[in-house]
């Protein structure tokens, strides 16, 4: 009996053998090690948000209503950043100081209590937005489509504004006077409410090209390269 126990051993082992070679080297390693997951392709950290209750959020795949509260946004890539196609993502607290978010698309995006002290927001795409008691204190907003906007809530101190547009629809700080500071008006194909009083104001460059203009007073404004065709 006990010279049997060698044998056994032996026919095990040739078994075996027949069966890695049968089945493959692979397969008694895949019993043994768990399969790797796919991560898949992987997003530019660049476009990573951290909030400050630690939730991750992706610039590129923002979702419409999203909440974004407290971030550190002050050296996030704006840089080719696609924009919003539709719905809206609100800011609220953020930090955006010193930040560079030139050229950007923020189209449809609200941001609340946010902070862009000294940010280069130039040539950035406001269109549908909304800025809400935010700082704006020495930002670079040159080249900025103002229109429409409200922007009596936000602290403007040293704000950048040459060759912003604005169309008097908007509102402005109190004290704020934009045509001083190098923002244009800009009301082509458009208008400006009849019996406006425009009397004295920086009205340089201004775009009067096609506008309706009923009974508005220009004594003593400064037009100097204005486009006109106005209509009247």
């Amino acid at each position: 009996m006990t010279r049997s126990y060698p044998l056994a051993i032996l026919a095990a082992g040739a078994i075996g053998t027949v069966l890695v070679w049968l089945l493959g080297p692979g397969y008694c390693r895949s019993r043994r090690e768990p399969p790797v997951p796919s991560t898949g392709p992987q997003r530019p950290s660049r476009w990573q948000i951290i909030d400050r209750r630690g939730r991750i959020h992706y610039l590129d795949d923002l979702v419409p209503g999203t909440e974004i509260e407290g971030a550190d946004l002050r050296r996030a890539d704006w840089h080719d950043f696609p924009g919003l196609a539709d719905g809206k993502v609100e800011f609220i607290r953020c930090d955006f100081r010193g930040g560079n978010l030139a050229g950007a698309q923020l189209g449809r995006m609200r941001f609340r209590g946010c902070n862009f002290s000294g940010a280069n927001l130039s040539g950035v795409d406001l269109g549908f937005a909304a800025l809400r008691r935010c700082d704006l204190s020495g930002a670079n907003l040159t080249g900025v489509d103002l229109r429409n906007q409200d922007l009596t809530s936000n602290s403007m101190r040293g704000t950048r504004l040459r060759g912003a547009r604005y169309d008097l629809n908007e509102r402005w700080p109190d004290g704020m006077a934009p045509g001083q500071v190098g923002a244009i008006l800009d009301v082509a194909g458009g208008g400006i409410p009849a019996g406006q009083d425009l009397r004295g104001r920086n009205l340089r460059n201004a775009n009067l090209a096609e506008a309706f203009l009923a009974r508005v007073d220009f004594r003593g404004a400064d037009l100097r390269g204005a486009h006109s065709s106005i209509l009247s």
